[in-house]
């Protein structure tokens, strides 16, 4: 690597610094793509010890695989379940389960949620069939009839919040469906990891839901997570989704942490709607948002490409193109981190310098 392409890694580590988080690692949907089969089913009572948990699972519904029997016996092996003896637990639990077929014969489940105990083997789901909204048709696809099922078990006492995250995609109307009934639960829970589920698939709507449900939110642990996805993964170019962000970002205190990730989604676009808000930025008491603001002007005017979670892992939003406005003296002052406090200082006196001498910029 030459040591101009270390310091553009560089520059662009310490542009996103902190955990770039991961909201969807494997997600539930891949792990049942994966499988033999899928069921929703229930079971009242199981054999669990350190080295395995073994339990009859009666299926309710067939959402993949055929000829599955009506009681699938699940033997499966584990690391670090029960630490005493060996006991059969009597709770009846109803879930989604993803089944692999074993070669000598009988079934085991993979694992879909984080742990280590029963709670990691299946998803929570309603013992009867999804209604209402809720409802799918015969033939629907894995992927909707798992995000409906799913949507459908948020009730269940074993449901946590942000495993939800997990049955999120963006392809298809189910989700929007799952993130609806999220953001309208009586838990703030669920509301928060439904809006940054909204966020995280670019939603339509979702700033709108932003603005009436973030303040409902300020003690909720999980507000985090619309924090993250709204910094990370929120990217409406468009000139109305940019004016709109805008408008959250002007409303919230400069100590806001919405804030501060709102201005990180919005530099990302390199969009001219967005310049109005930069430029008055370059002037803000707080030093971090000044070098921003010089940062999204010069990605701008240098013709960047946006910036996504996949281009942070290739740096591609560091590869500029052309614009009408690009000359070898902006791009000799194009900023791609934050610097020393003088190197930032030059920085936005030059973009600031640029910007009253380009009026007509749009």
């Amino acid at each position: 690597m030459t040591k101009e392409n270390t310091l553009l890694v560089g520059l662009a580590l310490a542009l996103f610094a902190g955990p770039i988080t991961q909201l969807r690692a494997s997600t539930f949907i891949d792990h049942a793509t994966n499988a033999d089969a899928v069921v929703v089913g229930t079971i009242t009572t199981r054999v669990e010890g350190r080295d395995a948990v073994t339990f009859d699972i009666s299926v309710l519904r067939t959402l993949k695989g055929s000829g599955i029997p009506s009681v699938v016996h699940v033997s499966h092996k584990w690391n670090g379940g029960m630490m005493g003896p060996t006991a059969t637990l009597a709770t009846t639990i109803t879930g989604i389960w993803l089944l692999a077929e074993i070669p000598s014969g009988g079934w085991d489940v993979i694992a879909c949620r984080p742990g280590n105990l029963i709670d990691s083997l299946f998803f929570p789901a309603a013992a009867a069939p999804p209604s209402g909204p809720f409802a799918y048709p015969s033939g629907a696809s894995l992927q909707d009839s798992v995000t409906l099922e799913a949507a459908a078990g948020l009730q269940s006492p074993q449901a946590n919040p942000q495993d939800f995250l997990s049955v999120v995609d963006s392809g298809t109307a189910s989700t929007a469906t799952l993130l609806g009934a999220m953001i309208t639960s009586p838990e703030t829970s669920f509301q928060a990891v439904g809006l940054a589920g909204m966020l995280l698939v670019n939603q339509t709507g979702a700033l709108t839901a932003l603005s009436q449900l973030w303040p409902l939110l300020a003690s909720e642990p999980n507000r985090i997570l619309v924090v993250f996805a709204l910094r990370d993964n929120w990217r409406d170019t468009t000139p109305a989704g940019v004016g709109q962000l805008s408008g959250v970002i002007s409303g919230l205190d400069s100590s806001s942490d919405l804030r501060a990730a709102a201005i990180r989604s919005l530099m990302a676009t390199h969009t001219v709607e967005s310049l109005p808000l930069f430029s008055g930025l370059l002037s803000s008491p707080n030093p971090q948002e000044r070098i921003e603001a010089a940062i999204a002007i010069s990605g701008f005017v240098n013709g960047c490409n946006i910036q996504t979670p996949a281009t942070v892992a290739s740096l591609k939003h560091l590869s500029c193109g052309t614009s009408s406005y690009q000359t070898s003296d902006t791009m000799a002052h194009h900023v791609f981190g934050f610097g020393s406090p003088d190197e930032q200082a030059a920085s936005v006196a030059y973009w600031q310098s640029w910007w009253e001498s380009h009026p007509g910029v749009q």
